[in-house]
């Protein structure tokens, strides 16, 4: 039975190839957005190394100080002493609770972290490190540009890279503050050119020397700045100054926490509500804030809100908004080509049904008559995808990271494929199988 569609459906797709070309280009090119879309969204924001536990992760990323508006408040006392009346002046200060008069932000500081957060109970694990710290070195005497984070030995446990050789540099490496390095497979590539193994091999880093090569790790996928670094050296090469500030609690580190599980992280979230209240008030600030936020918050921190505000939520909602949208037009423009279609074919499914076919058959017939076309279009459009990923990629239009056709973008295409296939046919399909046998014989028409 199948077989005989598959035949019937050939044909018709070959007895209007107008009406084919503008089927699969409309299938193809949507398909091809949404296809690049789900990959852009799965590289990001997938579980995906090294950020495999992003759903356990907290990340602590800024620190606000604020300070509330204050009056004086004058109170007058008249006493009287050997009779004669004296008037005593009492002036005071009035704090007006939640109406900011500055404001101070920036990332944590080390002494943050060490005296408070690093204590926490609820984190099964917790990390510092500076992210993002511009560095120029000049290989073969050019100059080149790198961005690294300087970590803690806890860094490489909770986000796991996929080391290529070597691997992370150890606690003491840490407190001894060694010379070691780890660089990125295409950091590696751009500093010492194409190696059979870059294992102790040396980055001269200006007035720091050289600093030997203990790992390589693969380019992580995604532009979370966290884990985007070209290099990673010991925490403990950041000085003093650089990571604590003048206000103590504001500084240039930021801070990851790892839940037990995912259901914990609302508890890290209440227990950083606890230390922040427990914070002594200094410098004239009122109430200390830690912003957190979670991976899809920090992706769309790019695009809209504040460091104060989390976006995560409403960002996806427009996103999936968008592409919900975009999907419903060419499926009504599709429905609308198969029911002008459907008018040209009345006078066959008359004579078929005065055969005694059944409408149910009729039904299933253009409903796979409708997934050929639109598995073909898929096909096209998964092609044009890769192609379209490749040539992003080699213009770097998403910076370092590097769009992928994995398996989850290949099962989601799949079922976007088969959805649109169904929602553009099953209406008109529906209704030829409908078609009154004397009216579609007599008329020619639905």
């Amino acid at each position: 039975m199948l077989k005989n569609y598959f035949k019937i459906a050939i044909k018709v797709l070959r007895r209007n190839k107008l009406y084919t070309f503008i089927s699969l280009f409309g299938i193809s090119f949507t398909l091809m957005v949404l296809m690049l879309a789900s990959a852009v969204l799965e590289n990001e924001l997938g579980a995906n190394p090294p950020l495999s536990k992003k759903d356990r992760i907290l990340f602590l990323p800024s620190f606000s100080g604020q300070g509330f508006e204050r009056e004086k408040v004058t109170a007058y006392d008249t006493t009287e002493v050997d009779g004669v009346m004296k008037i005593d002046t009492t002036v005071t200060t009035r704090v007006i609770e939640g109406k900011v008069a500055s404001n101070s932000s920036s990332s944590l500081s080390y002494k943050l972290y060490k005296d408070k957060l690093s204590k926490m109970k609820t984190p099964e694990l917790s990390s510092v490190f500076v992210d993002y710290a511009p560095l120029d070195v000049y290989p073969q005497g050019q100059k080149l540009t790198l961005n690294g984070n300087l970590t803690d030995a806890n860094y490489w446990k909770i986000f796991d890279f996929r080391f290529k050789e070597g691997g992370p540099f150890t606690r003491e490496a840490i407190d001894n503050q060694a010379n070691v390095i780890i660089l990125r497979e295409s950091a590696a590539l751009k500093y010492f050119g194409k190696q059979a193994s870059y294992l102790g091999k040396e980055l001269v880093w200006g007035l720091k020397g050289p600093f030997k090569v203990v790992g390589i790790v693969k380019d992580a996928s995604t532009s979370n700045r966290s884990v985007m670094a070209d290099f990673f050296v010991p925490i403990s090469w950041a000085g003093e100054s650089e990571l604590n500030y003048n206000q103590e609690y504001l500084g240039s580190c930021v801070v990851a926490l790892l839940a037990k599980e995912p259901s914990d992280v609302s508890r890290m979230e209440e227990e950083l509500r606890t230390l922040e209240s427990s914070l002594e008030k200094r410098n004239d600030f009122d109430r200390y804030i830690i912003h957190e936020k979670n991976a899809a918050d920090i992706y769309a921190w790019q695009f809209m809100g504040t460091q104060a505000t989390r976006e995560g939520g409403n960002f996806l909602k427009i996103v999936f908004g968008v592409l919900a949208f975009f999907l419903v037009i060419p499926i009504l423009n599709l429905v609308n080509l198969n029911v002008t279609r459907i008018f040209e074919r009345s006078s066959e499914i008359g004579v078929r049904k005065a055969f005694g076919a059944k409408t149910s058959n009729l039904l299933v017939q253009f409903l796979f008559e409708n997934l050929i076309i639109t598995f073909l279009g898929g096909i096209i459009g998964i092609i044009l995808t890769v192609l379209l990923m490749n040539a992003l990629n080699h213009a770097e239009v998403f910076g370092t990271s590097r769009l992928t056709f994995n398996f989850p973008v290949l099962f989601i295409s799949i079922f976007i494929t088969f959805v649109f296939g169904i929602l553009s046919g099953f209406l008109p399909a529906w209704r030829i199988s409908q078609t009154p046998v004397a009216g579609a014989l007599k008329t020619g028409k639905l």
